[in-house]
């Protein structure tokens, strides 16, 4: 017997074994992995009696030996797609025994984790569900090894509802938990403490607060519970004592478990280091510098435990609170060292004035990346106190240096993660704040391209954190794997080569680093016609925005925004004229914009034009050109706005904006718009067309709407059970046009499990219902047009400072040239009737952006009901790309006829010419 490419055969004659002979062995093997951890003993064992009970045709015990396998795979470091074999094989015997054997609910259970390891958490819970069902059923069992078997599906059950956000659930099911362990007697720190971190990520602290003062885990005792649970307990109580300004009870929690490690012997697994920085942290929020310092300083950096990031850091908290204190000097050193240690000794920069190279540094990690950025706010401050001009430059050098290194990380695996939201903010934020001050003293074109180019990039950072968050397995459906692995390879060493050169010139060093340089120009070539999507996103395509705009962009008005903490920047590129403004964000901007936001959903339409005029004039109305096609870069909250809803005054009458201009969204300026080549098939799905799903509503009017699609396109339609994931994913690469009358999903917590949803029965895993974002990413699609007529299609969470990842993103950088989709749950039959429309605009030839708009204004106009023309029914669609008209039957017709009437006047014009002549 085999899994994959493992061979786990093991000889004997199992004719020979009776069944207590089996489970002998069986034992045996439990005792192998349980207690002497000799896992390819056990693992062996194991496959031994699965043959033994599959001739004996023991079922259950067939399900337990390949259950264990399993087990031993996992514990042996193999593959998940290795440890998965027995499990998939088990399913097999689940016949035989019924949906009500605990054997099965074993097997339910087990996979259930290797699908929550996998991150495939609603198959997780789909199988979890599955064996908490048969728990139930058999709960009257008096065997104490069942009950305990069900309580530990209970807590694993509540993790996976946490890991989905569905916070309220997972808190009913700790809560339920926690009643039967006290019932049973069973340890309840696991579940304070899976409890206490529930509260803390949901932000609900007055409950934290109320559970810390139960007696439970007020006088539990640390020398009794898990050294686990012990540091998680702790660790939340000091985190929320620190957010909610509790300081002097935080510092007391982290110095009494700063006295338990010490006296325990759990003072091997958690270094004194780690609590003191822990410690230095609240002390820097209690604005207690010398304590910091006096902390810090008597730490001892030669531990293994401070090399290179922690040392950093450490450093990095030092030099903020010497500048706080006043001790400039000795907080530039404390910096100067923090970016010293990325650096070999001859390449570090010689003090705080001289400029940092980034491709001499041997660590292009998080730890330079942070440093750089201290030392940008550093100088900064200095500047701001000072007006000393050359800590300006450092500053502007600096904060350009943590820009290219984002870029670099950002194509390192070994990275998992950029910023937080708030760091990235804020980085980004004081850059460009930079770059104002520089335009409004000079308006010097370079400088405005210079910050334009920083703020464009940075769009490409949210598309780049998403790649690196997707499972390598997924990536690869569309990028081959020998490719990503090439890339690796030679960018750790051509990395390896370049620190070994500037460390130790020499002129083999040389000609090794050029030959080295050259062989990777040729693959990235070579990456640019396999994968442009990914090679635009990893390395850019070479060419300065000015002149990308230049050649793309001519005619258009484009306006690019970037939405930070304290302030907007706006960008407005309009021929030749340039605007690069600052607007303050108060707190009156940010009542108006979440007003509009609010009342395009509830319909208020008083309280809507009210703030749509204040946010036009704000935002807009400058930067509008009435007379070209307006493309627009939103980031932050703004994503939320429909912009030709917004509803503005003139002299003739207050309006919306629509009925002036058409508004297209950009991912960014420098978006690569790929080249549709040979692709005709038009598809149009409807999962819900008749039928409600397992866990989603009919739509009604979809099938009437993808019918009348076809009769304008003559398409492909798939309705209900034809309508399904794999016929998607089958020939989706193939079509020019896709259209998706069916629900769909944002979550905002983790934007890579947004959903588009397709055919579903109870039979099916929900895996196969849905078509997540990160699958989206590694679909190689050729679509000049992909519509999304679903509900709450377009908003995405805001993640790490770059605006919403949007199911748009993923579309355009799988292939899409462009994409229509919704803001929120825009009704049934109104979608329905601008969809129809939409569609009619586009076969007769129309712009794209054109065709969407000319379809909300046939709507508004013929709409007598002046409550069906509030925004909420029409607006909610968007488009996104390259606008520009798709080739259609009807206008090829009129371009071959067009033709054809061409030559026909250039002959008789010839014949007259002829005529002429003689």
């Amino acid at each position: 017997m085999s899994y994959g490419s493992i061979d786990f055969s093991y000889r004997f004659q199992a004719d020979s074994l009776n069944e207590k002979e089996a489970d002998s062995l069986f034992k045996l093997a439990q005792h192998l992995i349980t207690v002497e951890r000799k896992y390819e003993e056990g693992k062996r064992l194991f496959i031994k009696t699965d043959s033994i009970y599959q001739k004996l045709k023991i079922y259950d015990k067939v399900i337990a030996s390949k259950v264990n396998t399993s087990v031993c795979l996992f514990l042996l470091w193999q593959p998940p797609e290795i440890q998965k074999v027995p499990i998939e094989q088990a399913f097999e015997y689940v016949q035989y025994l019924g949906d009500d054997h605990i054997d099965v609910a074993r097997l339910y259970d087990h996979y259930s984790r290797y699908k929550y390891k996998a991150q495939a958490f609603e198959d997780a819970k789909y199988f979890k569900l599955k064996a908490f069902k048969i728990f139930n059923y058999l709960r009257h069992d008096q065997e104490p090894g069942i009950q305990k078997e069900r309580f530990n599906n209970l807590l694993n059950l509540a993790s996976i509802e946490q890991k989905l956000f569905n916070y309220d659930k997972a808190e009913e099911l700790y809560l339920n938990g926690l009643n039967i362990a006290k019932e049973n007697q069973y340890d309840t720190a696991t579940i304070y403490s899976s409890l206490l971190n529930l509260y803390l990520v949901d932000e609900k602290y007055n409950k934290l607060e109320k559970l810390l003062q139960k007696e439970g885990i007020k006088s539990y005792s640390k020398e009794d519970t898990p050294l686990f649970d012990v540091f998680g307990i702790e660790s939340t109580k000091a985190s929320y004592y620190t957010i909610t300004k509790q300081y002097d009870l935080a510092l007391k929690t982290l110095l009494d478990f700063q006295e338990f490690v010490a006296t325990s012997n759990y003072n091997k697994h958690i270094s004194d280091e780690f609590i003191k920085r822990r410690l230095s942290h609240v002390y820097y929020d209690m604005g207690n510098y010398e304590k910091v310092i006096n902390l810090l300083v008597s730490v001892d950096i030669n531990d293994k435990n401070w090399i290179n990031r922690f040392n950093s850091d450490r450093l990095k908290i030092l030099a903020q609170s010497y500048y706080n204190i006043g001790k400039t000097k000795k907080s530039i050193s404390m910096i100067t060292e923090a970016i010293a240690l990325n650096f070999d000794t001859q390449n570090s920069p010689a003090d705080f004035h001289s400029e940092v190279e980034i491709n001499k540094a041997k660590f292009k990690n998080l730890a330079l990346l942070k440093a750089l950025t201290v030392k940008g706010d550093l100088s900064k401050q200095i500047y701001e106190s000072t007006t000393d001009e050359d800590y300006l430059n450092i500053a502007m050098n600096s904060y350009q240096n943590v820009h290219e290194l984002i870029k670099i990380i950002g194509s390192l695996s070994e990275e998992d993660k950029f910023m937080s939201n708030e760091e990235f903010k804020s980085f980004y934020e004081s850059l460009l704040d930079l770059y104002h001050h520089n335009w409004q003293s000079t308006q010097d074109s370079n400088t405005f391209f210079k910050a334009l180019s920083v703020c464009d990039e940075s769009k490409n950072v949210t598309i780049l954190s998403e790649i690196k968050s997707i499972k390598q397995s997924q990536l690869q459906k569309s990028i081959p794997k020998k490719i990503l692995k090439k890339e690796e390879a030679l960018l750790k060493f051509l990395d390896s080569v370049q620190s070994i050169f500037h460390s130790r010139s020499h002129i083999k060093l040389e000609i090794l680093k050029d030959s080295v340089e050259q062989e990777f120009d040729r693959f990235k070539k070579k990456l640019k016609i396999v994968a442009p999507n990914y090679y635009d996103v990893r390395y850019g395509n070479g060419k300065p925005i000015e002149q990308q705009i230049k050649t793309r962009f001519k005619n258009d008005n484009l306006i690019e925004f970037f939405f930070g903490n304290k302030a907007i920047y706006i960008f407005n590129v309009n021929g030749e004229l340039l605007q690069f403004d600052k607007i303050t964000i108060t707190d009156s901007l940010k009542y108006n914009i979440n007003t509009v936001v609010r009342s395009l959903q509830n319909r208020n339409a008083k309280m809507f034009k009210k703030s749509s005029i204040i946010i036009y004039k704000r935002l807009f109305e400058k930067y509008i050109d009435l007379n070209k096609k307006n493309k627009v870069i939103l980031d932050g909250e703004l994503h939320l706005l429909p912009i030709e809803s917004l509803w503005v005054p003139s002299k003739e009458g207050s309006h919306f904006l629509i009925e002036d201009i058409s508004v297209v969204r950009l991912n960014s300026i420098t978006q690569n718009f790929t080249s549709q080549i040979g692709q005709t098939k038009t598809l149009l799905f409807a999962p819900f067309a008749t039928h409600d799903g397992f866990n989603k509503t009919k739509l009604s009017s979809s099938k009437y709407e993808v019918n009348r699609i076809n009769e304008i396109l003559n398409g492909n339609v798939y309705l209900d059970e034809k309508a399904n994931k794999d016929k998607f994913v089958e020939d989706a690469s193939n079509a020019r046009l896709i259209h998706l009358a069916t629900h769909s999903s944002i979550n905002k917590e983790a934007p890579l499990n947004s959903k588009i949803y397709f055919y579903d029965n109870s039979n099916l895993e929900p895996s196969q219902k849905y078509l997540k974002l990160e699958e989206l990413y590694a679909l190689k699609l050729n679509s000049d047009l992909v519509t999304l007529s679903a509900c709450e299609t377009g908003i995405g969470k805001e993640v790490k400072g770059k605006g919403v990842i949007s199911l748009s993103n993923a579309f355009a950088f799988s292939g899409v040239k462009s994409t229509v989709m919704s803001l929120w749950k825009v009704p049934d039959q109104e979608t329905s009737i601008l969809m129809v429309s939409f569609y009619e605009n586009l076969n007769k030839g129309q712009d794209k952006d054109e065709a969407l708009r000319n379809a909300k204004l046939h709507y508004l106009k013929s709409t007598d009901d002046e409550m069906l023309k509030h925004p909420f029914y029409w607006s909610g669609f968007v488009i996104s790309g390259d606008v520009s008209a798709i080739e259609t039957q009807s206008n090829n017709i009129i371009i071959v006829l067009g033709i054809l009437l061409l030559l026909v006047l250039i002959f008789l014009g010839r014949k007259r010419l002829i005529k002429l002549f003689k």
